[in-house]
């Protein structure tokens, strides 16, 4: 054979029909591999179960969804033909995803020339996008097909107007619209290039007139089935409320576009990136295309030139960017979106990177072999570009055939492990119920109890406690249930299925499948689902008229440290809530002071409060984590409401309406020993320190909350301890401050005190670290200045076990305190339960009119100001916060004017009163203009600013609250 006979061989061979040909086997062969590995998906059965039915019954149920019925007419003919396997199924996408790749070459080949067509060509054979979505029994590609049909035609057209071209391209976007309703964003942005070349051609008005009858006959036939589509559109409840971010659309659509559905986004990114890159520089690689021909640059056999005009560009911009704003437009207050609803304009991005990738070559071949650094430049970074796109369509496709992190969700496995396994009687609860036409694929003849009953998914329709009827008629005679989860976090967010058959039926089994979960339950005969929640500790309070707490439910068993408090709470709402409220939960020990803490929705993050409506009873299973080392003993939960948009905390309010403090605080909740110590990385004292307890315990280190503080106040002290062995003495510890340069003068805190408050010592494992908390108050004899904090330990005999250490300094301020008694103008002495606190007077503005010792009359207007000072005396120490409250009220009525705050504006905390002190403390009230005429009382209380409990007068069956022994008269 000689040369040119070889020659000859080569040229048929490389023919562009054999060339893309050999294209069009490999995307087969890419899309036939595995494509029935896979469950089907919800909607690939929906897909299935609906193409079942009578063209009537699909006329119907479209008719209610937003996509047109094209489709499943289609697929119902196939499926009659060919049957309805997984492989049959999706062979409709398969095939109309190979038809795709001459289509992206034809199309490249006219618009950029013919290297970008191959190139384009190359990459829609490979595309993971394309190649997963060949692989799925839906709309998505005999979409892409049409549209890139309506943009070849449509081209074609504008070169060369026939009447054959034009009903091509007509019936195209015909076909692509009763396919897919968003195919209409094609029409729209080939509508507006085509007033773009209609101007910049200077054509006559006939052309005008033709093109945009093609658009027109379009809408005109759509328009029959365009009064569903909007109706449904308007009314789909199958997503959340909210606003539609442009970020998040475009992030999600150039991750689909580059990589599909085949990488994490956090792996996606980066490839993705230089996708976009790529692409955007196609804008400008494309008019380098336009203007260049290939001919004297490269041996081009084909002989045609890349020359297509400098609208191209515009062509594909158009193209790529209008459904994406479109898109983003109409879902903007209703933010349902997937990006593979804008898979109709991927094929202008692949084209754009087909042109970036084109011109790099072009560019290096063009270039003289005397420009070695230029060319070696352009072949680094035409290299460089290949091997990211080659690198993330391999990865994409080796991922979507080998790793089971991209499964579509498995109800086949599912199905066939309850098939298996079930018994005659034990019917399936499907949650949602939504899902029946999967669950029916795969178990044609199984009983199912769909939960809700309802065709299409809806966020609004919620399940709750009455479900537990549903279940008692659906579950009569059952000996058992099996219970199939799927998007249960929008239709039982709350989880109340599961908890009802938790609560009154045996879980027998569990079986996590990818997407799905399968539980298996046993019923006891004459199980009776109930339907309200069993509550162990009752517990109401109203906060803001907005939400009424029931009360909670613990773990039968005392819980460990490490694992936290598990607390199952209990809500009802008491309107239609519009706001997220969010949950504060605080763990205290018995002093008060804070041992962990949870921010969290009530119920669950998939259930916010903007989904409650008025009388639903929602709990929610949460757990509060406690810090590291926190030791056993008993501690309670500090519950508070507030809305998450602007942290504004809810009152709790009394029977009567009135604000009666913020804060419900539980009864003591036993915790025990933690099963694990925590591990040292976790131990993060502020300030790191070695010090040994008579060989048996080690100071890890220790932190103070301040480092300053007037006479009375307290330090938080923190110490980490750890246990080197079971120690045989109950240790204690006691705090002083000295001076630094005269150590022997020292002022003494509290008395010595355990170690840890309520865990002896003697109890503690080995290998064990708790974190204890004191409250160090600074001496009331303590003169100014910088001090030590020093610590000593004693044994419980009360002997000194080695030598004090210093846990810090200590700045002594200048104490602002009164120690005299103040002088007010009118004397009552008030003395509150435990004897802390005592209101021995009280000064008023306007200033009554005094008759006899404790009586007088102050008269106001309605409207008008009212300032009363408080005088204090605090008697013993005050270990707990309180705020006054100061009312007017009518003798029984309610409160018409009243003013809550921690004493002297919030500088005086009770906790940092000393015994003896006085303290004046201001209150202004303002009369309400509506204020009726008469006689009104003055009164003074206390409260937990915790518990809002309010402090009783110390006498038996005294009131809670001091009434002033001033009338207040309102004109």
């Amino acid at each position: 054979m000689n040369l040119a006979t070889l020659a000859a061989t080569a040229h048929r061979l490389l023919s562009r029909r054999n060339l893309l040909t050999v294209v069009a086997l490999a995307a087969y062969v890419v899309r036939l591999a595995r494509i029935d590995a896979m469950s089907l998906w919800y909607d690939e059965a929906f897909s299935a179960w609906l193409s079942a039915q009578s063209l009537g019954a699909i006329t119907e149920r479209t008719a209610a969804d937003i996509h047109p019925p094209l489709y499943y007419y289609i697929l119902h003919y196939w499926t009659l033909a060919v049957g309805q396997s997984e492989f049959s199924l999706r062979y409709l996408s398969l095939a109309s995803g190979v038809l795709c790749v001459p289509l992206f070459y034809h199309l490249g080949r006219r618009l950029l020339g013919e290297p970008a067509g191959w190139i384009a060509a190359v990459l829609a054979a490979l595309s993971p996008m394309y190649v997963w979505y060949s692989q799925e029994a839906r709309m998505y590609m005999p979409t892409v097909l049409f549209v890139l049909l309506s943009a070849f035609f449509f081209w074609r057209w504008l070169a060369r107007p026939t009447w054959l071209t034009w009903i091509a391209w007509t019936l195209a976007n015909l076909v692509a619209v009763y396919l897919h309703f968003y195919a209409f964003f094609i029409v729209a942005f080939q509508v507006i290039y085509f007033f773009y070349w209609w101007v910049r051609q200077e054509t006559h008005w006939g052309m005008l007139f033709v093109g945009l009858t093609s658009s027109a006959l379009v809408c005109l036939s759509f328009a029959p089935w365009a009064q569903f589509a909007l109706a449904r559109f308007a009314q789909d409840e199958s997503y959340f409320e909210g606003v539609l971010s442009m970020g998040e659309v475009a992030r999600k659509t150039l991750i689909l576009f580059s990589t599909g559905q085949t990488m994490l986004e956090a792996d996606a990114l980066l490839p993705a990136l230089v996708f976009g890159l790529l692409a955007i520089a196609g804008w400008f690689a494309a008019a380098r295309l336009q203007r260049d021909p290939v001919a004297p640059y490269v041996d081009n056999p084909f002989r045609l030139p890349l020359t297509t005009g400098a609208a191209a560009r515009v062509y594909l911009l158009l193209w790529l960017v209008m459904p994406v704003l479109l898109m983003w437009f109409i879902s903007y207050g209703r933010p349902k979106f997937h990006p593979r609803y804008l898979m109709i304009a991927s094929p202008a991005f692949l084209l754009f990177v087909a042109a970036t990738l084109a011109a790099l070559g072009l560019a290096f071949w063009r270039s003289a072999p005397a420009h070695a650094a230029r060319r070696y430049t352009l072949l680094s970074l035409a290299a460089g570009c290949v091997a990211v796109v080659a690198s993330t369509v391999v990865s994409g496709l080796i991922n979507l055939y080998t790793d089971p992190q991209f499964m579509k969700d498995d109800f086949r496995s599912a199905v066939a492990t309850i098939r298996s396994q079930r018994s005659p009687s034990e019917p399936t609860i499907l949650v949602s119920g939504h899902m029946y036409p999967v669950y029916q694929y795969y178990d044609p003849q199984g009983r199912t109890i769909p939960l809700p009953d309802s065709p299409t998914l809806s966020t609004r329709r919620v399940l709750g406690y009455n479900v537990a009827n549903e279940l008692n008629q659906a579950l009569s005679g059952a000996t058992g249930a099996w219970l199939v989860l799927w998007q249960d976090e929008i239709v039982d967010p709350g989880g109340f299925v599961r908890t009802i058959l938790d609560t009154q039926a045996q879980r027998v089994g569990v079986d996590s499948f990818w997407g799905v979960d399968v539980l298996h339950y046993v019923l006891a005969p004459g199980t009776v689902f109930r339907d309200k929640p069993q509550i162990q500790y009752a517990r109401t309070a109203n906060f803001g008229g907005q939400i009424e707490l029931l009360g909670y439910n613990l773990p039968p068993a005392a819980q460990p440290a490490d694992q936290g408090i598990a607390v199952t709470v209990y809500w009802r709402a008491l309107a239609d809530l519009t706001r997220d409220y969010q949950v504060s939960l605080r763990a205290l020990d018995s002093a008060g002071r804070l041992v962990g803490k949870l921010d969290a929705r009530p119920a669950t993050y998939d259930f916010p409060t903007t989904r409650w409506r008025a009388g639903d009873i929602v709990f929610g299973a949460l757990a509060v984590p406690l810090d590291p080392g926190t030791p056993p003993g008993e501690y309670s939960l500090e519950v508070q409401l507030y809305a998450a948009d602007d942290l504004q905390t809810l009152d709790v309010l009394d029977a009567a309406g009135n604000p009666a403090g913020r804060t419900i605080v539980s009864d003591p909740i036993r915790i025990e020993r933690a099963q694990q110590p925590p591990p040292l990385e976790k131990i993060k004292p502020a300030r790191l320190m070695r010090y040994n307890v008579a060989g048996v315990i080690d100071m890890i280190g220790y932190e103070l909350d301040r480092d300053a503080g007037q006479p009375g106040e307290p330090i938080q002290v923190t110490i980490y301890w750890r246990a080197l062995a079971t120690p045989k003495d109950d240790y204690r510890v006691q705090f002083l401050i000295s001076r630094s340069s005269a150590p022997t003068e020292s002022f003494t805190g509290d008395a010595p005190a355990p170690l840890v408050s309520g865990y002896p010592t003697s109890q503690w494992h080995t290998g064990e670290i708790v974190k204890a908390r004191y409250t160090f108050y600074v001496p009331s004899d303590a003169a100014e200045g910088d001090r030590t904090l020093r610590m000593t330990i004693m044994d419980r005999l009360g002997t000194t076990v080695g030598a004090s250490v210093s846990v810090g300094n200590v700045k002594v301020e200048p104490s602002t305190r009164i120690f005299q008694p103040t002088r007010p103008r009118v004397t009552q002495q008030f003395r509150f339960s435990g004897n802390e606190i005592m209101l021995y007077g009280y000064d008023l503005t306007p200033t009554p009119a005094l008759s006899g010792a404790f009586t007088g009359t102050v008269t106001l207007v309605a409207g008008d100001s009212l300032r009363v000072d408080l005088h204090w005396r605090a008697v013993q120490r005050v270990r707990a916060g309180y705020k006054v409250f100061v009312q007017v009220r009518s003798t029984d009525g309610p409160p018409l004017a009243q003013d809550d705050s921690v004493p002297a504006g919030g500088a005086r905390p009770t906790v940092t009163w000393v015994p003896g002190e006085y303290l004046v403390d201001t209150h202004d009230l303002r009369l309400p203009k509506e204020m009726p005429p008469g006689n009104y009382v003055i009164e003074v209380g206390l409260y937990d600013a915790r518990t809002g409990e309010r402090l009783s007068l110390a006498a038996p069956g005294a009131p809670n609250a001091a009434r002033l022994g001033v009338r207040l008269i309102v004109r």
